[in-house]
């Protein structure tokens, strides 16, 4: 792959996250379209919010004919609060028929990242699992733990070398193999076309990949999803 796609896939995939925020500040704001029903000066204002997203996600789309480059700026983050946050982007544009059952390990799970690209992540994944809902409803489960990557144990009996784990489920229309199988190719969508640009697991992929941690997902046709995400701890205490 050379450097000119390398550059259109990663503005192309800024542009994807770019949308998923975008649809969070559409739900904001027409929940408060509505609760301001009473109070015309602020319902116009957040119509005139909606029609800022409008046009964002217009210039989102002329993002994909531009190089884009990026910062690697890592500091020590809290894994709880990368997924916490990303659950509140979601939760106020959520359909009452899409239930949210979340599960954080007590103490705090310290990984080397830079956050926003563990919120982008976060935010692809989520994403994906609430639209394979939106038909139908369902639940979608998020859970943070820690997870020895060796069977051994050391004289203090301590664990060597463990991981920071966070899964995240749905019980939405699944996937069939042969579409498991090419999830984190570039451009590969199953979505209809003109409705995502396939780059988001991609993406997703790349950044989990840098960080030395792994992304794979298992899916039933019909039952739902499982995308599981696992990160070396910082060394830091």
């Amino acid at each position: 792959m050379n450097s000119r796609n390398q550059a259109e896939i990663r503005v192309a995939g800024i542009a994807h996250d770019l949308n998923n925020v975008l649809t969070v500040i559409s739900g904001y704001a027409e929940m408060l379209r509505e609760d301001l029903s009473d109070n015309q000066p602020l319902r116009e204002s957040s119509e005139k919010i909606l029609s800022a997203v409008l046009r964002a996600r217009s210039l989102t789309e002329k993002l994909l004919v531009s190089g884009g480059g990026g910062t690697d700026e890592k500091t020590i983050v809290n894994l709880n609060d990368i997924v916490a946050e990303t659950l509140a982007f979601f939760r106020p544009s959520l359909s009452p028929e899409i239930n949210i059952v979340s599960s954080f390990h007590p103490l705090a799970i310290r990984v080397n990242a830079d956050p926003s690209e563990l919120l982008r992540v976060f935010m692809n994944i989520t994403g994906n699992a609430v639209r394979a809902m939106v038909n139908r409803g369902g639940t979608l489960t998020v859970k943070t733990f820690l997870e020895e990557t060796c069977e051994d144990a050391d004289h203090a009996g301590r664990n060597r070398e463990r991981a920071a784990v966070v899964s995240i489920s749905d019980t939405g229309c699944g996937m069939d193999q042969l579409t498991l199988q090419r999830i984190f190719e570039p451009w590969f969508s199953s979505r209809p076309e003109g409705s995502g640009k396939g780059l988001g697991l991609y993406i997703s992929g790349e950044i989990i990949n840098a960080l030395g941690g792994t992304i794979n997902a298992s899916s039933i046709e019909g039952k739902g999803s499982v995308f599981t995400v696992s990160l070396p701890l910082s060394d830091t205490d």
